[in-house]
């Protein structure tokens, strides 16, 4: 999540902008996406993707049903493209993996679907209070989710199903206890998720304006075929807000709750740039941010943030009053 990809919503907008149009279609076109990666957690590191985003039709204005309608059509952002990426990332602590996704917007923008499947081999620190613990994750994973917009409004209902198979192993001294919680080495982590999403965005990939309420509860179950049963609850909030043609400031809202038998790295963690992944983890865990993002032109910008943690230190495994930010 911390990876720092191109605009490549602004970049495929350029190439449409100059793709040639037969018989009402705008033609496919290829992206290379070079990112950088910086999340402390697994190191630093480069990768390489290949975005496909597919030819379609001219976009023909909707049939006009009433009044409503027209306003709430007008409201509408840009839909997510429709789009096939391949990639893979290496990282100096030698965390790799590659994956396969595709996008889809479908009707007018009235369905939208997702599908991602990725091979990872994650090497990470696991903490219990101020000690941590090394560990190397090897994995295979399937994820899927589908949306149906609400009549014209910019409310989604959804459904996802997620499944992963691996094995973790800790890199332990031998005098070292083994720490509290944690799995076998062979597991399988499946589940199904229902969600309710308010989407407001301008655009998906790169927004200046409008919001995005995502209230997602995850349900992983053995009748899924899952070695752990439990339940997590995920309320993400974005504003946006465009102050200047060229100055967006942006807000952000996340938390998320565990209840039951969750896998160390499932366990709600504080989700901040800067702060790495599973630092600080406990039942209830967040964050709150703000940015300010300067676009220089269509192409590059330039972003200046600054975010606070938020944890239940009684659930979790810290007990200091620690302050956790990041800027």
């Amino acid at each position: 999540e911390q990876a720092e990809a191109p605009a490549v919503d602004d970049q495929a907008a350029a190439s449409e902008a100059g793709a040639e149009k037969k018989g009402g279609r705008i033609k496919g076109r290829i992206l290379p996406a070079p990112f950088v990666i910086t999340e402390p957690a697994i190191g630093k590191g480069l990768g390489l993707g290949f975005i496909y985003f597919h030819g379609r039709d001219k976009v023909e204005r909707p049939r006009i049903q009433s009044a409503n309608a027209v306003g709430n059509t007008a409201r509408r952002g840009k839909p997510p493209p429709t789009a096939t990426a391949a990639g893979g990332f290496y990282t100096n602590n030698e965390t790799a993996g590659v994956a396969i996704a595709h996008s889809r917007s479908i009707a007018d923008d009235r369905y939208r679907i997702v599908g991602v499947l990725a091979s990872m081999d994650i090497n990470a620190t696991y903490y219990e209070g101020n000690s941590g613990f090394d560990f190397g994750l090897d994995a295979k994973a399937v994820y899927g989710r589908g949306q149906r917009r609400i009549g014209d409004s910019n409310l989604f209902l959804g459904m996802s199903l997620g499944w992963m198979d691996g094995s973790i192993d800790f890199d332990l001294a031998p005098e070292l206890p083994t720490p509290d919680g944690v799995l076998a080495s062979d597991f399988t982590n499946a589940g199904m998720a229902v969600s309710a999403i308010h989407d407001s965005l301008d655009e998906s990939m790169m927004p200046g304006s409008g919001h995005l309420y995502d209230l997602t509860v995850w349900r992983f179950d053995d009748i899924f075929g899952s070695d752990f049963d439990y339940t997590n609850t995920r309320l993400k909030l974005l504003w946006f807000r465009e102050l200047h043609e060229d100055f967006h400031l942006g807000l952000r809202l996340e938390i998320a709750n565990s209840s039951g038998d969750a896998p160390f790295f499932m366990v709600p963690y504080v989700p901040l740039r800067g702060i790495p992944a599973l630092r600080y983890q406990a039942d209830t865990a967040g964050a709150v941010e703000i940015e300010g993002r300067y676009d220089i032109n269509p192409r590059w910008a330039a972003v200046a943030f600054t975010g606070a943690g938020l944890i239940d230190w009684d659930s979790g495994a810290e007990d200091a009053d620690e302050d956790i930010y990041t800027y």
